[in-house]
């Protein structure tokens, strides 16, 4: 890090004095400028801003005490060294009362000179440190809140529940969302297409700061608004179409649903959308559909059913029912695409997209899938089956090793830390996995949910500690995980059937009960 001075001094040899002893003994600083006046200070503070400014009191127009007040006023961060031959008291009051901590007197001694600005510079490398660190922290925080964005989305969409999930992400954007969008994605090299969703979520927050866009899911993306009626929806896509193909002059597409009271609609919602979003892609001279029942619809909604359930079938590793669901679902998008295999293989393309996406979630390693030579449907069947059958044997692999592993790593690092304040995600880090696999694989292979067996842990030693020793409520909560006691005693009342004083006062009138 590097600290950037400005030099202000009505007196050319002045500053060029001070200079020659920065570049002498602390040749690491940047001398960002230098100023005849204080109208030159000003601007250039403006345009270089340097972290410290050496300042002549006495100049031509603005003075330096004016100056300091301008940059106590705009500038709070800058520091500043007061140079000036008046060794009076009025003048040192004054620079002092602007928060000028460094008065030297002309002519300036270097050894003065240096010392003043290594006290000033290290005060500005903390405060530089401190930004730095504090950047990296919310960097941290907001990938994290992504992350978790991410998978709060696909778990909904797909009609997954995450345990704990709800309480990690109670401030999301998510509980309040109205309605959902399909937003297709146009084909091109990959910069453009990241500059494309850059701009839909830019005009997006524009038209509804409430909204969040979610990640890119074979050729489209899924959004969520927040309090339209269905007027205010069409004049809001309408809107948010043209100015994407104003900013980008790239055609996009968007199909809608609303609807969304609870949880349990985000699935139904996501598959209304797309399919009002097929229905636009098949209409002449349309950009937007709201959804509305219809045969078109009704048969995406199937199919989106179809590829859920076959997702899910692929990820236990049933093979059996994999190949015969999957020879049903060929045939389905066949006919769908009229048996043009361009089509075809762009149905496929994005199939595998969205499973490749969830067994990476799930900590399945699989290759992807690529029919880039496939030029017949009989050549995309065989190449798909095969693909599929492959992904089934590395889901099986991976449950008959690494699953197990893991879910037992898990299950001991929980039993090791469960007295600290614990959270699904912290598990999920140190498994590798994400939030939704850890819950619900922990779930399947041990009966109960996370936050299930880390109560039943703590109520456990609760129990022990409330019988066997004399140890304050606060203390016990604290002990085991519980930041307020309040809470603490709530959970213990709601699971046990009493609350944690009388359970201890029953424990000690009938010990060994």
């Amino acid at each position: 890090m590097t600290i950037r001075i400005l030099l202000v001094d009505d007196e050319k040899l002045e500053r060029i004095a001070q200079r020659k002893m920065l570049e002498h003994h602390r040749p690491d600083v940047e001398i960002c400028g230098e100023a005849a006046n204080g109208e030159e200070a000003l601007d250039l503070i403006r345009d270089k801003e340097p972290d410290l400014v050496c300042l002549d009191i006495q100049m031509p127009g603005k003075s330096g005490i004016d100056v300091v007040r301008a940059i106590e006023q705009h500038h709070p961060k800058i520091r500043v060294i007061m140079i000036t031959a008046y060794d009076t008291f009025d003048y040192a009051r004054d620079v002092m009362r602007a928060g000028v901590r460094e008065y030297l007197l002309k002519p300036v001694a270097e050894k003065e000179l240096i010392e003043s600005i290594d006290r000033l510079g290290e005060d500005i490398l903390q405060e530089k440190r401190a930004q730095q660190e504090q950047q990296k922290q919310e960097e941290r925080i907001e990938m994290y809140v992504a992350s978790m964005r991410a998978n709060r989305i696909l778990a909904l969409l797909m009609d997954y529940h995450v345990d704990g999930m709800d309480e990690e992400m109670r401030d999301d954007p998510l509980s309040n969302a109205t309605a959902v969008l399909a937003i297709s994605l146009p084909k091109g090299d990959a910069p453009a297409l990241i500059a494309l969703r850059e701009s839909i979520t830019d005009e997006l927050t524009r038209l509804n700061p409430g909204c969040l866009v979610g990640p890119v899911l074979g050729s489209h993306i899924p959004a969520f608004l927040t309090g339209n009626t269905a007027a205010s929806l069409s004049q809001l896509l309408q809107s948010f179409i043209s100015a994407i193909q104003r900013n980008t002059e790239m055609e996009i597409a968007v199909g809608a649903s609303e609807g969304i009271e609870t949880d349990e609609d985000f699935g139904r919602a996501y598959q209304e959308a797309v399919a009002a979003l097929t229905d636009v892609k098949n209409a002449k001279g349309a950009n937007y559909q709201l959804y509305r029942e219809s045969a078109a619809t009704q048969a995406t909604g199937t199919r989106f059913k179809a590829e859920s359930e076959l997702i899910e079938r692929v990820k236990h590793g049933d093979e059996g029912n994999v190949i015969a669901d999957f020879e049903q679902y060929f045939s389905t998008i066949s006919a769908e695409a009229n048996y043009q295999p361009a089509r075809l293989k762009q149905e496929l393309d994005e199939f595998f997209i969205v499973l490749h996406r969830a067994l990476t979630e799930l900590g399945v390693n699989t290759g992807r899938f690529d029919a880039t030579v496939m030029t017949s449907m009989t050549q995309l069947r065989q190449q798909a089956l095969t693909h599929v059958k492959q992904t089934v044997k590395d889901v099986d692999n991976w449950r008959d090793a690494d699953m197990e592993h893991s879910l037992e790593q898990v299950r001991r690092f929980i039993d090791t830390h469960y007295r600290s304040s614990l959270s699904l995600d912290e598990v999920a880090d140190y498994a590798g996995l994400s939030m939704y696999y850890v819950s619900k694989l922990f779930k399947e292979r041990f009966g109960v949910s996370f936050t299930r067996y880390v109560t039943d842990l703590r109520l456990t030693d609760a129990k022990r500690m409330l019988a066997d020793s004399s140890i304050s409520l606060k203390e016990i909560a604290l002990e085991l995980g519980y930041r307020d006691p309040n809470y603490f005693s709530r959970v213990f009342k709601k699971e046990v059937g009493i609350s944690p004083t009388v359970y201890r006062d029953q424990a000690r009138a009938f010990p060994g009960t």
